[in-house]
C-alpha cells in the first residue's frame, strides 16, 4: 500500500481558521492568536492579535 504524501497547496495559515490556541511566551499558559480581518485567500495580509487571558499580554501585528 502506498503512503499518502503531503501536498503543498500554498495556503496561508489564516485560510484554516480565524482563531488559534498557542502558548504565551511570558507565562506559558494557553493564549489565542486571532485574525482581525477578512480571512479570504485573496487578501494577502490581515491584522492578527495575540492575547493571553492569564497574564494580560497582548500584541497586534499587521
Amino acid at each position: 500500500m502506498m503512503k499518502k504524501t503531503f501536498r503543498n497547496q500554498h495556503r496561508m495559515l489564516e485560510s484554516f481558521g480565524y482563531e488559534f490556541l498557542v502558548t504565551c511566551p511570558s507565562c506559558n499558559h494557553y493564549s489565542k492568536v486571532i485574525s482581525l480581518g477578512d480571512p479570504s485567500p485573496y487578501i494577502p495580509r490581515t491584522s492578527i492579535r495575540f492575547v493571553c487571558t492569564n497574564c494580560g499580554m497582548s500584541k497586534e501585528l499587521t
